[in-house]
């Protein structure tokens, strides 16, 4: 049976029981996303307006763009480990054609840690308790981010100390252009998939 723990709360919720936006709402802050802070309706929507299914292909697989999954242990940096870890090694696997094998090392992985220190102290919660994903995107579209080799997801603290310069140098090299929010139906997302691009 499929069952997930929401931190902090030890509540459970299994297939058997709806899942309310709520719950939803509940997880992602337990795990580090200010919602309550994330200002959503600023995002600039995608111009692209796709709402059509037709010729799609009957499945899309875009994990082997992603690197292996990580643990972003006792921190609410859920946003960090999203946007940094998973989205950024993604999208330049896509651009460079990395392979699996590549994907599994830490000099082609990018660092949640670098992302969630590099935002400032006024975009974060205390104690390494969250950020918003406008803020994230921002940095990495302004600053950019360092790999997981040159700073390794480890001895996070309180969150309070900035990123090493040496991170900032190489974190200049891997920034993302824009980003843009896109409608939320089942045909926008399929064709984005089936274009090969992350959502």
């Amino acid at each position: 049976m499929l069952a997930f723990l929401v931190v902090g709360g030890l509540s459970f919720y299994s297939c058997d029981e709806p899942i309310t936006d709520e719950d939803v709402a509940g997880i992602l802050q337990a795990l580090g996303w200010l919602e309550e802070s994330e200002q959503l309706e600023e995002i600039e929507e995608d111009i692209q307006i796709i709402d059509d299914e037709t010729g799609l292909p009957s499945s899309v697989n875009l994990l082997p763009n992603f690197p292996p999954v990580g643990d972003q242990g006792q921190y609410g940096t859920c946003v960090g480990w999203a946007l940094g870890y998973n989205l950024m090694t993604a999208l330049e696997a896509i651009d460079q054609n990395k392979s699996t094998s590549q994907l599994a090392s830490p000099e082609h992985q990018f660092s949640p840690k670098d992302l969630f220190l590099a935002l400032p102290a006024n975009q974060k919660a205390e104690d390494c308790n969250g950020t918003t994903f406008e803020f994230a995107f921002d940095k990495m579209q302004e600053r950019g981010i360092a790999t997981l080799a040159t700073a390794p997801y480890v001895n996070m603290g309180g969150c309070t100390s900035s990123p090493q310069s040496s991170w900032t140098a190489e974190a200049a090299n891997h920034k993302i252009q824009s980003y843009r929010k896109i409608g939320s139906t089942t045909s926008t997302v399929k064709n984005y998939l089936a274009k090969g691009r992350p959502v």
